[in-house]
């Protein structure tokens, strides 16, 4: 050995010293497992059974070394990441390494196959000995690309062939639903044209039917607006008649430019109108529809609309010391009475002529210049089918506050539901046009309607007014009682409303929103009434019980006692009046019969009362046009 030479530090660390490392580490972990089961092994080592046994152990090792992991998995070669080198010669001769590829076993799953693993190898990393530098060809053609290729790879599918079906049925879909959408909108547009023409053939036809009601346009003056509809507005003038001269009447216009449906609708009107012949239902005049604007021309009714007419007599209810003289007999039991019974013999003649009116409210009914009541608005008027009934199908403004819950839920309209109405009227009348449900929503009354619950009758009516109100909101429409029974029972009794108004209550809807005016829950009240019944409330536990006594000539009385929940009804021509004041609530019973009949005469029968409860309403501003706040 040279003085000055050292060995310690080699000039060059060998790319293999880990593996050498490795092998002696692995070398040594067996003869150690050799050692620990038989020390023997290590003096007989050449020994045949000794040396198969290492070669087991060996075959066995698995530890984590300078290289990486050293196992076999009981195979010869190490399992390991193997680097895939490429040797060549560059242009200048000089030897070149690439590494073109990795192998990377699976060092998760003990006992497999020892290649398990990925090998990736980069083609374009590959130095192709060929003339050209390019991959070669084995001469084959190769297979044609997927048409969708793209497509294919987004969906992640192998086979072309699905792809291809797959974006075939998803154009189809496409372009089907194209042309449906093209189809729909084409039919929608011939089937308005075909609508508009039927419409326009409709309003025609109409028209031609009123020619016997058409007058020339100049014999028509307007003076005045006194309202506004829903097609336009209604003014106060006057037209010429042959033979009669110049009277007043109420002209309806519709708005110019309005579509063929709204004149339509607008005629219908004229059309129902010219059926009708009776003293208490507005008469058709005349009609102006060969220029717009188009004109409806009806006899003038001086007082407006009932509900205006009652508002504006509030004051004269409590005329005590008779400040206002003949004026305070307006508001009588005995006009009052009469108001309502002009109404019914309407709906009374209405029901003959087989018609629903289906607006049966106070703003609908009009007061002429000799205070006599005339039901008017007939828009919503339909003739009812050979069933007895109109089913309304369409969209629409329906007054739900009026309304019945057969109307309400199913869209059904019979006389029976015009009878609900006119309870609802009653109830306007005896409040002097109090607003029905006030506090809630359009959307809240009508889910309330159809719950089964109704307004609460006034207090302070009497007992047989309340029964008859009760018998008009019965929830079984066949139970409610025929309008020829009201005008009979009315007639009978012709001072049996009376005014029943403690404060200013809400006359309008402010606005129809979810919120509104606080709901009086004390008017509020679930179905109970059978027809024609009175309820005493004498005291809480006791209220729905009632008496009835029958009285027949040469025969003692008899007394039946019944409650609320019973199902009996009493007919109304059986009840017999109480009598009362108009402004005294105390009442005794009478056996005076109501009308005459040949069988037994029923009266109720109860304590005498007197009106202490009080109930605070919401005072809001006077809406003129009030009709369109009751609307959905």
């Amino acid at each position: 050995m040279k003085s000055g030479t050292n060995y310690s530090t080699p000039d060059k660390i060998s790319d293999y010293a880990g593996y050498a490392y490795d092998a002696v580490w692995m070398y040594a972990y067996a003869l150690r497992k050799l050692y620990d089961e038989n020390s023997t092994h290590l003096s007989g080592l050449h020994n045949e059974n000794t040396t198969k046994r290492l070669v087991e152990i060996l075959k066995e090792t698995n530890f984590q070394g300078v290289s990486g992991t050293v196992q076999f998995r009981g195979r010869a070669s190490r399992i390991s990441v193997v680097h895939v080198n490429q040797w060549y010669f560059n242009k200048s001769t000089d030897k070149v390494k690439s590494i073109v590829g990795i192998f990377e076993p699976n060092n998760s799953i003990n006992n497999q196959d020892p290649l398990a693993g990925k090998l990736k190898v980069d083609d374009y990393l590959i130095h192709w000995l060929t003339p050209d530098g390019e991959i070669p060809k084995d001469g084959m053609i190769p297979p044609p690309l997927c048409l969708v290729e793209g497509f294919k790879n987004l969906l992640g599918v192998k086979d072309c062939e699905i792809a291809i079906v797959i974006a075939n049925v998803m154009g189809f879909l496409f372009i089907g639903s194209i042309l449906l959408i093209v189809f729909i909108r084409f039919y929608q547009i011939k089937k308005d044209e075909l609508e508009k023409i039927k419409n326009n053939n409709d309003v025609l036809n109409i028209a031609n039917k009123l020619d016997k009601w058409e007058i020339a346009r100049v014999n028509v003056v307007i003076n005045r607006k006194i309202g506004e509809g829903a097609f336009g507005y209604v003014y106060g003038g006057e037209a010429f008649f042959d033979g009669r001269g110049w009277v007043p009447a109420a002209v309806k216009t519709l708005k110019i430019g309005s579509t063929s449906e709204e004149k339509l609708d607008f005629l219908s009107e004229a059309e129902v109108m010219k059926q009708f012949d009776h003293k208490n239902i507005i008469k058709l005049m005349a009609v102006c529809t060969k220029n717009e604007p188009v004109y409806t021309v009806m006899e003038f009714m001086l007082y407006g609309d009932l509900k205006t007419f009652l508002l504006a007599r509030r004051h004269l209810v409590n005329d005590k010391d008779n400040q206002y003289g003949r004026e305070a007999n307006e508001v009588s039991s005995k006009k009052l009475t009469m108001m309502a019974l002009d109404v019914a013999r309407a709906l009374s003649y209405l029901a003959e002529m087989k018609f629903v009116h289906r607006d049966v409210a106070c703003r609908n009914a009009l007061v002429s210049a000799q205070k006599v009541v005339k039901l008017g608005d007939f828009g919503m008027t339909r003739l009812m089918s050979d069933k007895d009934y109109y089913k309304f199908n369409r969209k629409g403004m329906l007054p739900v506050r009026w309304m019945s819950p057969e109307s309400l839920a199913l869209g059904i309209f019979t006389p029976s539901s015009d009878v609900w109405s006119y309870g609802v009227l009653l109830y306007e009348i005896v409040t002097f046009g109090s607003f029905p449900f006030q506090g809630m929503s359009n959307f809240q009354v009508l889910e309330h309607v159809k719950a089964g619950n109704t307004l609460k009758i006034p207090s302070g009516v009497k007992p047989q007014l309340e029964g008859l109100i009760g018998s008009c909101w019965n929830v079984d429409a066949k139970k409610r009682p025929k309008v020829s029974e009201i005008v009979e029972f009315l007639a009978n009794n012709p001072q049996l409303l009376t005014p029943c108004l403690d404060v200013p209550i809400s006359s309008v809807q402010i606005e129809d929103s979810g919120i509104g005016d606080p709901i009086l829950t004390e008017s509020l009240r679930k179905f109970s009434l059978p027809t024609f019944r009175h309820r005493t409330n004498s005291t809480r536990s006791q209220e729905g019980q009632w008496t009835v006594r029958a009285m027949e000539k040469g025969t003692s009385p008899q007394t039946w006692t019944y409650n609320g929940s019973t199902n009996q009804d009493i007919p109304l021509t059986k009840l017999s009046p109480l009598l009362e004041s108009r402004n005294d609530n105390s009442w005794n019973e009478t056996t005076e019969p109501l009308l005459e009949d040949s069988g037994p005469k029923y009266v109720i029968a109860q304590p005498m009362r007197k009106n202490t409860s009080s109930t605070t309403f919401i005072s809001t501003r006077l809406n003129r046009n009030s009709s369109q706040d009751s609307l959905i």
